[in-house]
């Protein structure tokens, strides 16, 4: 998941992560699911546990619960916290603070930064005529059509539909 972030003076929107990929190519993963008794080799040029899945933490695949983890990575954050990562408060024109949460099938192939800039380009076009009001989930269900479109032409099949 990432949050934007508009600092005061600054034009662009930046990308905060807010939490942690729990894939195999990840050092720390790697030394987890050794200390179970897996193994990390790669496949298809992906890092995989046991050489078949590249998450390292799951609540599914019993046949590798041994050596997965279903810990998860938790960020906690007051709502001062968050507005403060946010940003100053807001003109009626500038796009508003929003979180990108979504699967590796995204991740995988689109940086931190991509997405946010996908997310600012549909926001700052959005047409409210075309029949989705904001209320509706307007332009945020339009950016959120839009990645799931550019991981599928990046060539992503993974957990992104």
């Amino acid at each position: 998941a990432i949050l934007s972030s508009k600092q005061q003076n600054d034009t662009d929107i930046s990308a905060i992560q807010l939490t942690v990929d729990h894939v195999a190519s990840n050092p720390e993963e790697q030394k987890m699911v050794k200390s179970r008794g897996g193994f990390i080799s790669s496949s298809g040029g992906i890092e995989r546990v046991n050489g078949v899945l590249a998450v390292t933490r799951s609540i599914g695949d019993a046949n590798l619960s041994p050596v997965l983890s279903r810990d998860p990575h938790v960020v906690a954050m007051t709502r001062s916290e968050m507005k403060d990562l946010c940003g100053p408060n807001l003109k009626d024109s500038d796009i508003p603070c929003f979180v990108v949460l979504a699967s590796d099938g995204l991740w995988d192939v689109m940086s931190n930064q991509e997405a946010v800039d996908l997310v600012v380009e549909v926001v700052e076009k959005y047409d409210t005529d075309h029949g989705i009001s904001w209320d509706n989930g307007g332009a945020f269900q339009e950016a959120a059509e839009r990645l799931t479109q550019e991981a599928y032409m990046r060539g992503s099949t993974d957990n992104i539909g």
